[in-house]
């Protein structure tokens, strides 16, 4: 399973959304790299039908 990471708020405000996700069974970081075998692996289970955990809320970021 596998589960979105927060956006990154920039210094100019605007918050971007990560280029990677989160891999729950151990916690790794996998970058959107289609060259990784990790991203590969992450495809293939979006295209079972699975869809990510959204992201946790950072702490006093609940308004943003």
């Amino acid at each position: 399973m596998f589960q979105e990471l927060p956006k990154m708020k920039m210094p100019n405000g605007e918050l971007v959304q990560s280029n990677a996700i989160k891999r729950l069974r151990d916690g790794a970081v996998v970058p959107f790299n289609v060259e990784l075998p990790d991203y590969q692996e992450y495809l293939q289970w979006l295209a079972e039908g699975n869809e990510p955990l959204p992201a946790d809320e950072p702490e006093g970021q609940e308004n943003l």
